[in-house]
């Protein structure tokens, strides 16, 4: 008998009351507030969540996703909803079918008062500083009372048409910029009837998306992006943008004003604004041509596009994280950031998201090992031969489990396949092949230290791991009386604890230098699945200290996607600058350089100090006049912008007799690269000038010679051996990723 699907599966209590949820592993919440299809606006004010979808605005507390409130907006449509709030959150204004809308949040269900401004349902754009509101629609331009609502002034927006608008406000709220048809506007908000310039950007009547930084005005527009004087309106450069098929284009900044993002047809465009005519890096997030939605955090710059969420590193460009959200569909994608509950919210396709930002590719651990299925499950065989692994169980032959590439969000679930063939209980034979799934959660992983390059990766298994078997690959046959499937799942579960029971602990040596201690550490273990590259799915060991508490869910990015690298060692900035730092004073103890426990010394006996007596205006020789040192202990790192590992440190010098120290500042910058299998470190020394000095040319010269063959030392560089591993790509900064094949496979 060949037994079909037999998974079981029953409705929970929570699937049948959670209509307005979906099933996201590693989301705090997520919530449906409507429909739509269409776009989503998103405003955070501390403890609030402000949506607009479909025609509506609706309130949710930031921490639970709760709905509170929902404010349905005057006269029925389904249109987009542009938001701005006011500096104390108390007013939230909102934008729709040719409507502005005032909403007092603390009485969020009704509104204080709303505007016609245009007939038509057009989009609204709108901006609001201190008692006023500015809104733009259908070639106008509004200036409203933020509290009646009240028009103002008006402006018609000369030479625009009756596309939508995008709107940008100084500080101090006296300018107000409106880009729209290609035209850029420069109003000045205490004579708003009447504009102070107009510039044109581009000759086709589209949107034109504006930002305001530092007195620079940033315009883009189809195939072209400008900097402009904020003031003038004068052009200081120009980029040209191909294969701009999306409008409106998307702009976002990063908080110094140094690098400006530009989102177009599916790519993120990088500049460095004071070279704005060249672009840096060009990073594609997808095939389809669409719009891009920005939120910049720290070192890295969060993308949303067509229902992903993307982390680009902000100086390369490099996609480290890349998410979808299944059911909610490919489309346009709204975020934002709240620093009260410390979370990043995702909208799209209706729905709210709520996560913890995302980090770097370590996710917060000290060191990760990732390694693919295929060597994975070679070390399983080599385990089975060695029978180190069950063989038989009460009369069922068990073959070698195989970790299978399962298509799972949840990383804390490891789905392998294993050969059966014997007899369950007296009731039933089997033969085939079952696939079942461990909870990761109930595995304990241990590190122990055997010496410098050799540890013992422990797992201990718990009596019920198995959460789930999968036996449409079997042929059953019933010795008496069929058994029902749930008896059958319930009859191998039990066999496969069972076996998973008698192994005790597995050991897996791991010949690798690690630059953590294995004393006082966590560790755990993750199955991390690649949807765009099945082959590049792992297995990972994550390792950090007691109070490692990770951030993010593992980067599918932990192995170069689509590279013959089956393996890779992703180590954190802080570990780096411990192991740099533990390699550098190897490499000095190898030259014989230190001397005590504080110090290392260059030829401190080399250049005799003749020392006057001022009384006597007799000179003295002394052998040992010049020591010059190195600090051991003061050694600090930070990572430069173009990947290199800035270090410094302090180079002693003094007179013996003296006994008065100086210093001079010796920078490394320490470049990370692959050479002959190995990671190399290179060197660039710099020596800055020194604090306090000598007159003796004596003590010149030992620190002359000293910070010669300190350069000579290290002018070629050096290898560091990564045992078992044979590097092939190297990657920083914000982590070093050691990338490549095992040794002798």
């Amino acid at each position: 008998m060949n037994i079909q699907n037999s998974k079981l599966s029953l409705p929970t209590i929570e699937s049948l009351t959670a209509e307005n949820t979906l099933n996201l592993p590693n989301t705090e919440w997520n919530y449906q507030v409507s429909d739509t299809t269409g776009n989503m606006s998103m405003i955070n004010n501390d403890q609030h969540i402000y949506i607009g979808a479909n025609g509506c605005i609706y309130k949710l507390d930031a921490e639970t996703g709760s709905l509170l409130e929902t404010n349905n907006l005057p006269a029925p449509h389904n249109d987009n909803v542009m938001m701005a709030i006011s500096e104390n959150g108390k007013s939230l204004y909102a934008g729709t079918a040719g409507y502005v809308i005032g909403i007092d949040t603390d009485n969020f269900g009704q509104s204080m008062w709303h505007k016609r401004i245009e007939k038509s349902n057009k989009n609204v754009s709108l901006v609001c500083h201190g008692d006023r509101v500015y809104a733009a629609c259908h070639g106008y331009a509004y200036l409203l009372d933020a509290t009646t609502g009240n028009n103002i002034s008006t402006n018609k927006l000369k030479g625009a048409g009756f596309h939508d608008c995008c709107l940008a406000l100084s500080e101090d709220g006296d300018t107000l910029y409106v880009g729209t048809d290609g035209y850029v506007y420069r109003i000045a908000t205490n004579h708003f009837s009447k504009q102070t310039w107009r510039k044109t950007v581009n000759s086709s009547s589209d949107i034109v998306s504006l930002l305001l930084k530092n007195e620079i005005l940033y315009a883009a527009c189809h195939n072209h992006a400008y900097k402009l004087n904020a003031n003038t309106g004068d052009e200081l450069s120009h980029l040209n943008i191909s294969d701009a098929h999306s409008k409106p284009l998307s702009l976002a900044i990063t908080p110094d004003g140094k690098r400006l993002f530009i989102g177009v047809s599916g790519d993120v465009i990088s500049v460095q604004t004071d070279t704005f005519s060249t672009i840096d890096w060009r990073t594609s997030l997808t095939s389809e041509q669409e719009a891009v939605s920005f939120l910049v955090d720290g070192d890295i710059v969060n993308t949303g596009c067509i229902g992903y969420l993307l982390q680009l590193d902000i100086k390369t460009g490099q996609i480290i994280f890349k998410r979808n959200f299944p059911g909610i569909g490919k489309h346009a994608v709204a975020m934002t950031k709240n620093e009260a509950a410390s979370h990043l919210y995702f909208a799209s396709g209706g729905y709210v998201i709520a996560m913890n930002p995302i980090q770097l590719l370590n996710a917060g651990w000290d060191f990760i090992l990732a390694e693919k299925l295929i060597p994975m499950n070679k070390q399983l065989r080599a385990l089975y031969d060695a029978q180190k692994l069950p063989h038989q169980l009460a009369g069922v032959e068990l073959g070698c489990p195989q970790v299978t590439t399962a298509d799972t969000h949840n990383q804390q679930q490891l789905t392998f396949s294993i050969s059966v063939k014997g007899t369950i209980k007296k009731l039933f034979t089997i033969h085939g092949s079952i696939t079942a799934s461990i909870d990761l959660n109930q595995v304990k992983a241990e590190l122990i230290n055997q010496s410098d390059n050799e540890h013992t990766l422990q797992i201990n298994f718990a009596d019920q791991v198995i959460s789930d078997i999968d036996l449409s690959q079997l042929d059953v046959k019933f010795l008496e009386k069929p058994i029902d499937i749930e008896q059958q799942h319930n009859h191998i579960t039990e066999l496969l604890n069972q076996a998973i029971g008698q192994l005790g602990s597995i050991e897996f040596p791991l010949n690798i230098a690690l630059p953590v201690s294995s004393e006082q550490s966590k560790v755990g273990l993750a199955y991390v699945y690649n949807r765009a590259h099945k082959e590049d799915s792992f297995v990972a060991l994550m390792i950090g200290d007691d109070d490692t508490e990770p951030k993010s869910p593992l980067s599918v990015n932990n192995i170069p996607q689509a590279s013959a690298c089956e393996v890779s060692i992703i180590i954190s900035n802080l570990t780096i600058m411990k192991y740099i730092e533990k390699s550098l004073y190897q490499v000095l103890e190898q030259q014989e350089l230190f001397v005590g426990s504080h110090f290392m010394s260059l030829d401190t006996h080399v250049y005799p100090a003749l020392v006057s007596n001022n009384e006597t205006s007799k000179e003295s020789e002394y052998a040992c006049g010049a020591a010059v040192k190195i600090e051991k202990g003061q050694l600090n790192s930070q990572f430069s912008p173009n990947g290199q590992l800035v270090t410094h440190l302090n180079l002693r010098y003094k007179e013996i007799i003296i006994k008065v120290s100086h210093t001079y500042h010796i920078t490394l910058k320490i470049g990370f690269s692959e050479q002959n299998g190995e990671l190399h470190l290179s060197f660039d020394n710099s020596y800055d000038s020194c604090s306090g000095g000598t007159t003796c040319s004596y003590i010149k010269d030992a620190v002359k010679k000293a910070l010669n063959e300190f350069h000579d030392l290290f002018s070629d560089g050096f290898n560091i051996t990564v045992p078992a591993i044979e590097v092939q790509e190297v990657q920083s900064p914000g982590y070093i990723q050691i990338s490549g094949t095992f040794k002798g496979a």
